[in-house]
């Protein structure tokens, strides 16, 4: 698998330290906050099977991405594999 440098460091450390500030916000905010989190989490998730498609396709084997997230095959497929599937399907469909 051919893999490209990306610089992601930087970029993930801000995220992580937005992500909780925005946390201990709604923490000391109102309940309506709770929302804004979860479409926060909604995002994340999403974002996450863009990156899985990409590597994919890349030529990223569940294995690879296994090893790197530190879980069994089984896990990385059954948590992740029916939806890459599915949003490589709507891709090859909208081509």
């Amino acid at each position: 698998m051919k893999t490209t440098t990306v610089e992601n460091g930087p970029y993930f450390v801000a995220m992580k330290r937005m992500i909780k500030a925005a946390g201990q916000r709604a923490a000391e905010g109102d309940t309506k906050d709770l929302l804004g989190l979860l479409q926060l989490h909604q995002i994340l998730d999403d974002a996450t099977i863009t990156a899985l498609c990409g590597l994919k396709t890349a030529g990223a084997t569940w294995q690879d991405i296994a090893d790197t997230l530190g879980v069994s095959k089984q896990v990385a497929v059954m948590r992740w594999a029916k939806k890459v599937h599915a949003r490589q399907e709507r891709s090859d469909a909208g081509s």
